[in-house]
């Protein structure tokens, strides 16, 4: 409906630092003549950034696991994926309690 009210003259752009197949799809089919700029190499990080992935299981594991790590030496800054604001406040509590 969006797009309808726009008309055909409206300029359209998508800017993503991620792009999924799916939102490629919806992409090429709203956009005319799009042009795909990708800078680095796909899925691929900083080679200034060290990353590991830890399958921790439920929440218990996941705080337990953090702890750990802060424990062995990690130090900020780190970025951490939360479900929700709340939860990354709720996070914040428990460790700042530690």
């Amino acid at each position: 409906q969006i797009l309808q009210a726009c008309g055909s003259k409206a300029q359209r752009a998508l800017f993503s630092a991620t792009v999924g197949p799916k939102v490629r799809e919806l992409a090429e089919s709203v956009l005319r003549d799009p042009v795909d700029i990708q800078v680095g190499r796909h899925n691929a990080g900083a080679s200034s950034i060290q990353q590991r992935l830890l399958f921790v299981g439920q929440e218990e594991g996941k705080i337990i696991s953090l702890r750990q790590l802060i424990q062995e030496g990690l130090r900020p800054p780190v970025l951490l994926f939360l479900q929700s604001k709340d939860r990354a406040q709720s996070l914040f509590q428990e460790l700042a309690y530690d």
